[in-house]
């Protein structure tokens, strides 16, 4: 018969349990492990790296765009009239020069404009003749009356006299003397105011000639703004230069003030460079700059700065102090490089990717064994187009990876052979 053993079952369990137990550490121990062991460095090919060097000294701080010649002088060309487009005659790139006919409209109101202001004129000089004509009737009429009272009134002076003397001889009463004196004074009184009447005709006949003569010389404008009107249906140029655009195609109706065209002076040209927002606080006025139209190196100076940012960049315009190089036109694109202050006695290196100013980068610093490269923090100052200042961080004769190390952002050591 069999016998119960418990004390070997429970041998067993107690065994079991140690063994679980010391897997259980081995197996957290090496996790443990792995967990702290460091990713194995990378190896780099140095000739797919860029390194430099750290020094000290100067350099010429530089900030560099890119951008296109634009024309300094752009004539939008309008029209001054409504009407239809009924012919072009240039293409954009044709020459242009002062009174080359670009457009033709069309407009029949402008005709009938014209009839009617011409025929307003005609009637209003024959009104003018006209009362000229009954002024001068008038004044002869006036004249008529004036000159018989004036006989009226020497006629009178004479009997008044012929009556005094008779009165002295006695040969007729006071009475007679009295009543020629009164009428002599009352025919005086009268020639007074016909000659008054005289005066004022004429005066009255200055100033309705003068108001006639006034509405004709409106008229005569109103004749003159009609035919400029109609010759401005044909639209010319009014400066010298090439056409740079054409806004409008035969049969559109335009209304005055649209614009029609673009001509500019190819010869006066500006750079316009887009200068990145973190570095546009630095351009002043007047800086003087660089521009490389690829053709040929043109010496410039800053003339005006946007105010506003758009995409991430300023736009600065920067005048041409120099001839324009061969093949030079607008739109063509270009570099610029605004010059800054010279950074003296300090340390610099070659102009990292991606780098902004005063910020702080991680780099990879090679060891004294010149193949493995640790990362270290380094604190950047100012920029330019190929150099970038050192505050911190690294010493003189240090060197470093230049080249994007994005890929090993992970890594705290890479090894460069």
């Amino acid at each position: 018969m069999d016998i119960a053993r418990p004390d070997i079952a429970r041998r067993k369990r107690i065994r079991t349990i140690v063994v679980s137990s010391v897997v259980l550490i081995v197996c957290a121990g090496l996790a443990y492990g792995l967990m702290r062991l460091k990713p194995a460095a990378v190896t780099v090919d140095r000739g797919s790296v860029l390194l430099d060097t750290v020094k000290r000294g100067s350099f010429q701080r530089e900030i560099r765009g890119v951008g296109t010649l634009v024309p300094v002088k752009i004539l939008v060309v309008a029209t001054n009239v409504e009407g239809r487009v009924v012919n072009r005659y240039v293409l954009p790139g044709a020459p242009m020069q002062p009174g080359t006919v670009m457009f033709e409209l069309a407009n029949p109101k402008l005709a009938q404009d014209l009839f009617e202001a011409e025929s307003q004129l005609k009637g209003a000089e024959a009104d003018l003749a006209n009362l000229k004509a009954q002024c001068d009737g008038l004044l002869f009429q006036q004249q008529s009356a004036t000159a018989q009272v004036r006989s009226d009134y020497e006629q009178a002076v004479v009997q008044n006299q012929a009556n005094q003397q008779l009165s002295d001889q006695g040969l007729i009463d006071a009475i007679s003397v009295r009543k020629s004196t009164v009428a002599a004074d009352q025919l005086h009184s009268r020639l007074e105011l016909e000659t008054k009447r005289i005066d004022s005709s004429r005066l009255t006949a200055k100033a309705q000639i003068a108001a006639q003569d006034a509405r004709i010389e409106q008229l005569k404008g109103l004749v003159r703004l009609r035919k400029q009107q109609l010759s401005e249906l044909q639209v010319r140029s009014t400066i010298q230069g090439v056409l740079q655009s054409v806004d409008v195609e035969i049969g559109t109706y335009v209304t005055a003030g649209a614009v029609l065209a673009r001509v500019s002076d190819p010869k006066t040209l500006k750079a316009q460079i887009r200068i990145a927002e973190t570095q546009a606080k630095d351009i002043l006025f007047d800086q003087k700059a660089m521009i490389d139209t690829r053709n040929g190196l043109i010496q410039g100076h800053v003339i005006r700065i946007d105010p506003g940012v758009k995409d991430g960049a300023v736009t600065v315009d920067v005048a041409l102090d120099a001839p324009l190089p061969a093949g030079a036109r607008p739109d063509l694109s270009v570099d610029g490089v605004v010059r800054q202050e010279n950074v003296t006695n300090v340390l610099y290196t070659g102009r990292l990717a991606d780098a902004q100013p005063d910020a702080t980068v991680s780099l990879f610093r090679l060891q004294a064994d010149g193949v493995t490269a640790d990362r270290v923090p380094v604190k950047l100052g100012r920029i330019s187009v190929n150099e970038v200042e050192i505050v911190s961080g690294l010493k003189e004769g240090d060197q470093i990876v230049l080249s994007d190390t994005s890929i090993w952002h992970d890594r705290a050591q890479i090894r460069i052979k």
